[in-house]
């Protein structure tokens, strides 16, 4: 496989999107909220016991959640 050009370009800039969504839709609050509409969402009152999985797809919002909930693993 070749790259036409300069191959850094075509990569994902990860950490300027993270500070980008850090700047300007992460509070506390907002975090708070997360853990509480997962554990909603799951039928629970804490993750102990439990370990979670994100899969890297978001912002990492819903893996704060998972340990505030008390997972085991995550």
């Amino acid at each position: 496989m070749t790259f036409a050009g300069n191959p850094s370009s075509n990569r994902y800039e990860f950490g300027a999107n993270w500070a980008s969504f850090i700047d300007k839709h992460y509070s506390a609050e907002r975090r708070r909220m997360a853990a509480e509409k997962l554990l909603s969402f799951l039928g629970k009152q804490t993750l102990e016991g439990f370990d979670f999985l994100d899969i890297g797809s978001g912002s990492g919002l819903h893996s704060l959640a998972a340990f505030d909930a008390k997972a085991d693993r995550i």
